[in-house]
């Protein structure tokens, strides 16, 4: 699915950059979790109205259901997987922007610890962080980003940010996923101890793809040609043929 088009003109072909449809995973729609991690799905009742900050999907890496305090978290990840084999491969069609975003919806959600955390560990001469990891087919992950904890929220006490985080120009993934890993990225995000990341959705977007061709007058012009040759050769065979 497309939904926008812009033409770059040259004087014989033009570039068509045709935006696509982001491809979103819900936080909770992981496909592996790993240590301190809470899905919005395995919550009853009482637990839902207790930690209301829990949308229908998210996931939170770092608690757990035994006390949901992330000064006691050590830790979790979950890792998505994205089937980037349908998106345009055509011969001339060529990936030129692609990003992965990974958002919470609430304005005191993201990614963050707790000050009194933040402190001691820096007091240890440590770091709070968060990681994001890629990772194609059945090959190891590699690390895209280390997002070192260091500052202070936008909206409250704790270290960290608010709400999205992007990751640009990814494109190269997605060949290497459709080379080397049947079309299949796999995205995972890790925190240390005492941090929480908030995931509502994990997605895929301003994917654009580039298509060079021929401009429509050329075919006009070189069309006419034709029409024009053709009439000229059946002319003189009529001609000929009548004498």
């Amino acid at each position: 699915m497309s939904f926008h088009n812009t033409k770059l003109m040259g004087f014989l072909t033009e570039t068509v950059l045709v935006t696509h449809a982001p491809i979103v995973k819900n936080g909770c729609d992981c496909n592996i979790r790993c240590g301190d991690t809470v899905s919005a799905q395995e919550l009853t009742d009482k637990e839902k109205k207790e930690h209301a900050w829990f949308l229908p999907y998210t996931l939170i890496l770092g608690v757990n259901r035994e006390h949901f305090d992330p000064a006691r978290g050590k830790g979790g990840s979950a890792i998505w997987e994205f089937d980037v084999s349908k998106l345009p491969r055509k011969s001339g069609e060529k990936i030129t922007n692609i990003q992965l975003k990974v958002i919470a919806f609430r304005i005191h959600a993201g990614l963050h610890t707790p000050s009194k955390s933040w402190q001691d560990a820096k007091a240890k001469g440590e770091r709070k962080w968060g990681r994001v990891s890629l990772a194609v087919g059945e090959h190891e992950f590699e690390m895209l980003d280390d997002i070192i904890l260091e500052t202070r929220m936008e909206h409250g006490e704790n270290i960290g940010f608010n709400q999205t985080r992007s990751f640009p120009e990814i494109q190269e993934w997605i060949l290497k996923a459709r080379q080397e890993g049947d079309g299949k990225l796999r995205v995972k995000l890790a925190v240390n101890s005492q941090v929480t990341w908030d995931v509502d959705q994990v997605r895929l977007e301003f994917i654009v793809v580039e298509t060079k061709q021929v401009r429509q007058w050329v075919w006009m012009v070189l069309g006419a040609f034709l029409s024009s040759v053709i009439g000229t050769v059946m002319a003189y065979l009529i001609l000929n043929g009548k004498q």
